[in-house]
């Protein structure tokens, strides 16, 4: 997984997800999202949800970036980067 501030594209032949989350301000429930494109940055899938379970931030970024996982897997995707503006997260999947 990378952590970069701007996006940008991945090799060619590759696919490049980014995963986030978030509070809604309305009722503070979490959301979450994921899309992934290709090298020239067309769209390939995303999804996003919310819930009403309780959080923090970063259970939630790495609850997204097990739901993106799961569907690369189940994609068949064998040759996707991964992509999260959180540290902590990051951080803890490298030492995996």
């Amino acid at each position: 997984m990378l952590r970069t501030q701007n996006w940008q594209r991945p090799d060619y032949d590759m696919l490049k997800c980014n995963v986030d989350a978030n509070f809604f301000t309305i009722n503070g429930s979490p959301g979450w999202g994921w899309c992934v494109l290709d090298c020239h940055g067309h769209f390939i899938n995303a999804d996003s949800g919310w819930t009403q379970a309780t959080f923090t931030i970063i259970e939630g970024e790495a609850m997204t970036s097990l739901q993106a996982c799961r569907e690369a897997v189940a994609q068949g995707w064998t040759n996707v980067m991964f992509e999260s503006d959180s540290k902590i997260v990051v951080d803890a999947l490298h030492s995996i």
